[in-house]
């Protein structure tokens, strides 16, 4: 199978309802967001927080510096 390089995608969100850390992801496999905002994904821990996502590459980077991650 071959990996292709798409624009990256970068997500933010907490694992469970009251969870305080924020993690950061960043994705370059996925040509859309869809897959993950999918509800039956496995690419993000289930019952997690999506708080921001980004497509594009400064938004990794922008994400990590605002959520101290």
């Amino acid at each position: 199978m071959v990996r292709r390089n798409y624009t990256p995608i970068a997500v933010a969100y907490r694992k469970g309802k009251h969870g305080k850390k924020v993690y950061v992801q960043e994705w370059i496999d996925q040509r859309t967001p869809d897959k993950l905002l999918n509800s039956r994904t496995k690419l993000l821990p289930k019952d997690c927080e999506i708080l921001e996502i980004g497509v594009g590459f400064k938004f990794y980077h922008k994400y990590k510096n605002k959520y101290k991650s």
